[in-house]
């Protein structure tokens, strides 16, 4: 599914990040309820799990290239 608009998330993580290397990935799965995507926080919000694999996958993905570099 593609986004309609841009999201512009704002996140604590830059203060994490000016303290100790890192990364910030936003992984976004949307499930349509009714054909709509609806923001979280929003009651009729929900998520699809089956594509919970490909933020693993990218988790997995930076381990791996993180250890082949050490």
């Amino acid at each position: 599914m593609i986004m309609k608009k841009p999201v512009m998330g704002g996140e604590d993580m830059a203060y994490f990040l000016r303290e100790v290397p890192g990364t910030f990935f936003f992984v976004n799965t949307p499930k349509p309820v009714d054909g709509e995507c609806y923001p979280h926080h929003n009651s009729k919000f929900d998520i699809d799990e089956d594509l919970f694999w490909k933020g693993a996958a990218l988790m997995l993905q930076g381990t791996l290239d993180y250890l082949e570099r050490a």
